[in-house]
């Protein structure tokens, strides 16, 4: 071997030398696949391609012909569901036509996660995948970012309205069933705004947030007037909200009295400090475009001519314009201030034994556990949140731990 494997890690390679298939090794020490893979080649293993046998196909085409699903026969052989489908392809065997996208069956599966159920043990309990799960919620129109926060008045048994033929531009509006508010807005394809408003679940204040507390289905929705032109469009908007008086927040959802803009709209005391801290040193130094040029001739006599006239500040203005100056400090280069900014957004990482929890080791950042450690840093990232990406269900997973430790973000630094 020409890598310095810690023990864990060289267990990890005798395990699979020995015959242990790569899915128990990732269970035995909660690491993922790529990580084991990356283990082996370190090590100069040679990874075995595991193929599907004759045997094992014989098996998988009688168990699925008994009834069992797919994901059954994956979790009994130990492949992976395509493998499982490509054998069944081989051999001539059509998929079942299972009423999967049954209506009774997504109101059912929206029930039981809207009352606290997992997806996997939904996936269990309704003999399906898990990612078909996530596409039946979605399709019911469920945010499943928002499992907990779901109120009970969000009703999932809903059918959408068919407005295919309604193409033409105008001003809508929604009314609420259960207060009575209402939302005015207008769109150059009336179809097109509505389906926009029907997949809505980003969080969000006003008219998208109320879609998400109470659901599409209790709202109302109509066309309140037609226009031959998209010209009109704003002005007729702004006219139906006056009208309906839909700015008032006892009365509907609109932000602004004037369509098309977002004047007038009063942000709250903590966006505008996030704001403002986000723009102080913007353009300081090599920041700001003008950093180093020289004004031309003609622009210098421009602003020496403006500046005729005009009275300077005053003594305690002037005092004042110093003492900022003062608490602004020295201007940093470029790259001063990116490592400035790098060092600020860095979080300590705690690495926790997983049977004791005692804290083992504290380290800077998670870019330095990787490396001191041997193991991925998005992984490390990962169990520091409690969740990662899994491309295979395009869902978050829950990620408690990596590496065989439990990983955690510390701030501030705790003392070991």
């Amino acid at each position: 071997m020409n890598y310095d494997l810690n023990l864990d890690h060289q267990q990890v390679v005798t395990d699979y030398c020995n015959g242990c298939p790569v899915s128990e090794i990732c269970q035995k020490y909660s690491l993922s696949e790529r990580f084991v893979y990356k283990l082996l080649k370190r090590a100069n293993v040679t990874v075995k391609q595991r193929v599907i046998d004759d045997a094992q196909v014989d098996f998988v085409v009688e168990e699925y012909k008994k009834g069992a699903s797919t994901v059954d026969i994956s979790k009994a052989i130990g492949f992976s569901i395509p493998v499982i489908c490509k054998a069944l392809q081989k051999r001539g065997i059509s998929r079942r036509k299972e009423s999967r996208w049954d209506h009774k069956l997504g109101i059912q599966i929206a029930n039981l996660y809207i009352h606290g159920s997992t997806l996997e043990a939904i996936a269990d309990q309704m003999n399906l995948e898990t990612y078909r799960v996530c596409l039946f919620l979605e399709k019911q129109g469920i945010d499943l970012g928002r499992q907990k926060a779901t109120p009970s008045l969000f009703t999932p048994n809903y059918t959408p309205l068919d407005l295919k033929g309604h193409t033409y531009a105008g001003v809508y509006k929604f009314t609420n069933r259960i207060n009575s508010k209402v939302y005015i807005g207008s769109a150059k394809n009336i179809y097109q705004r509505y389906c926009g408003h029907a997949r809505m679940f980003k969080k969000g204040a006003g008219f998208p947030g109320a879609l998400i507390k109470y659901g599409i289905g209790n709202f109302d929705f109509e066309v309140i007037e037609r226009t031959e032109t998209v010209k009109i469009l704003i002005d007729r908007e702004t006219y139906w909200i006056e009208f309906y008086q839909a700015c008032n927040p006892t009365i509907g959802y609109n932000l602004t009295p004037k369509a098309g803009t977002t004047r007038g709209i009063k942000q709250r005391p903590e966006v505008v400090e996030a704001h403002r801290k986000r723009m102080i040193g913007r353009f300081i130094g090599p920041l700001n475009p003008n950093w180093k040029k020289q004004a031309s001739p003609e622009t210098r006599a421009k602003m020496s001519t403006a500046a005729k006239g005009r009275t300077l500040p005053g003594t305690e203005t002037r005092e004042r314009m110093r003492i900022a100056l003062l608490k602004r400090g020295p201007i940093l280069n470029s790259k001063e201030l990116i490592e400035a900014a790098a060092q600020k957004r860095q979080k300590h990482v705690a690495q926790i034994n997983l049977s004791t929890g005692e804290v083992i080791e504290v380290w800077p950042s998670a870019k330095v556990a990787a490396e001191s450690t041997g193991l991925g840093m998005a992984s490390i990232q990962a169990a520091c949140r409690g969740y990662y990406f899994n491309n295979d269900t395009k869902r978050d997973q829950i990620k408690e731990s990596h590496g065989g430790y439990k990983w955690q973000y510390m701030d501030p630094v705790p003392a070991v």
